[in-house]
């Protein structure tokens, strides 16, 4: 599967302008990701255990847990091991304009006032995804604009 190309402009199914829009793969619409049907299943494979990025990151605790799961806190799913959003809340918060806290870490930005979200549960075409969403400007990114260090899946211009 390629990652699909993403711009911004007015979402053709919804009609919300200043999305984040991505190619409809039943149609030649240009929607944006609430009204995407590609990434729907993403939510509904959450129930499925899988093994934090993070925890592998770290041997010790890598050994104690083999599986994690996704927490639903109000509405809003939390990795269970590290607190991270869910990627496909945090691909929406990014289309939807939602602030981003820059930090001094590469691995982690902060979702509006009450999430944070660790880069590494970010698929491979997640990641492409993101770095064109960057280039066309559609992150709204606090002060001062910019992060202060590149995520680390980012390689310098």
């Amino acid at each position: 599967m390629t990652a699909p190309r993403a711009d911004a402009g007015t979402c053709e199914n919804c009609n919300r302008p200043d999305r984040a829009r991505f190619p409809d793969p039943n149609t030649d619409m240009r929607i944006c990701l609430d009204c995407c049907a590609m990434f729907a299943t993403q939510i509904e494979n959450t129930v499925d255990p899988f093994i934090c990025p993070r925890r592998i990151e770290m041997p010790s605790t890598f050994r104690l847990a083999p599986a994690d799961t996704w927490r639903d806190d109000r509405g809003k799913l939390y990795c269970g091991h590290c607190g991270s959003l869910h990627p496909l809340a945090f691909m929406r918060a990014v289309s939807n304009g939602v602030k981003l806290g820059p930090t001094d870490k590469s691995y982690k930005v902060y979702v509006g006032n009450d999430a944070k979200f660790y880069f590494q549960h970010l698929s491979v075409d997640d990641r492409i995804v993101f770095i064109e969403l960057l280039n066309a400007k559609v992150p709204n990114i606090g002060e001062p604009g910019y992060f202060y260090t590149r995520p680390f899946f980012i390689a310098p211009s």
